[in-house]
């Protein structure tokens, strides 16, 4: 076993390892959406609820401040 072998099997395992945490966290999110009862577009359509916290808005946001 030489080096580009154990190169290759680091590269493997760090992929495996990112892929298999980002389904874990989208499953998080399905679970989280599913459950939740305020949402019903989260609940019914959880694909396109999370839409919005990946796109980024074009809106300006004004912070609250009062007079």
């Amino acid at each position: 076993m030489n080096i580009a072998d154990i190169f290759t099997i680091i590269g493997f395992t760090i992929f495996a390892v990112v892929i298999i945490g980002l389904l874990i966290f989208f499953v998080y999110l399905l679970l989280l959406d599913r459950n939740q009862k305020i949402h019903s577009i989260l609940r019914n359509y959880p694909a396109l609820g999370l839409m919005p916290r990946f796109i980024p808005s074009k809106a300006v946001h004004i912070p609250f401040s009062p007079q």
